[in-house]
């Protein structure tokens, strides 16, 4: 079993949404958070009206998935971002999961 993690702009929602399904996903959580970007600048005169502390509207995406129906979301992902260009792309990744309370028959 398969924790699969996906972040986005909220701009964003309806193509994650629509990846999951294309990858066999129908069950997930999707929570709102604050992307924040820090970066120093290397130049003032770059950022004259701006610190470089900028805000984003983000979600986050999870579900619990047996590996085939991961590595498809994941492939769908690379697909998108790479479908054109992206300012702001999609983040996937999975994380493998030791043990559980549910039973992996409803994956």
């Amino acid at each position: 079993m398969k924790l699969l993690v996906i972040t986005c702009v909220q701009e964003s929602k309806k193509d994650v949404i629509h990846l999951l399904h294309q990858s066999g996903i129908f069950i997930f959580s999707m929570t709102d958070i604050t992307g924040f970007k820090e970066d120093p600048p290397e130049d003032l005169r770059d950022h004259w009206f701006s610190a470089g502390h900028e805000r984003f509207d983000s979600l986050l995406f999870f579900s619990f998935c047996n590996e085939e129906k991961t590595n498809k979301a994941l492939q769908n992902i690379r697909q998108y971002n790479e479908s054109g260009d992206r300012s702001f792309p999609l983040r996937g990744f999975k994380i493998a999961v030791e043990d559980a309370t549910f039973i992996n028959d409803q994956l």
